[in-house]
Parts: structure tokens; sequence; C-alpha cells
């Protein structure tokens, strides 16, 4: 898809972080958001349009 009017890229990508846990009494919610956006930002790091997993 083009995308004309962004300064980064001509075409729309997209940067994926992928986390999964084991569910158990100490394991928070906030645990697995955490490792997703850290993924997240790690795709982005390396240069976007890519997925990552911690």
């Amino acid at each position: 898809m083009a995308h004309s009017s962004s300064e980064i890229s001509d075409i729309v990508t997209i940067s994926i972080g992928i986390a999964s846990i084991i569910p158990s009494s100490e394991a928070k919610p906030k645990d697995l958001i955490h490792l997703a956006d850290t993924s997240l930002y790690t795709s982005k790091t390396k240069g976007r349009n890519t997925i990552s997993t911690p």
C-alpha cells in the first residue's frame, strides 16, 4: 500500500512484538505486556517491518 505522505517510507510496513508466558500465581498481566512491548521496540530498532520475540 502506498504511503506517499510518510517521511520514513513510501509504503506501509508493520513491526510486531510477540510474547508469551506460562500462567502461574506469580505471573501478572503487566509482565506479559512488558515482554510484548520490549519485543515490539526490538523490531522497530532492527529497521521496522520485522517480527521479534523475547
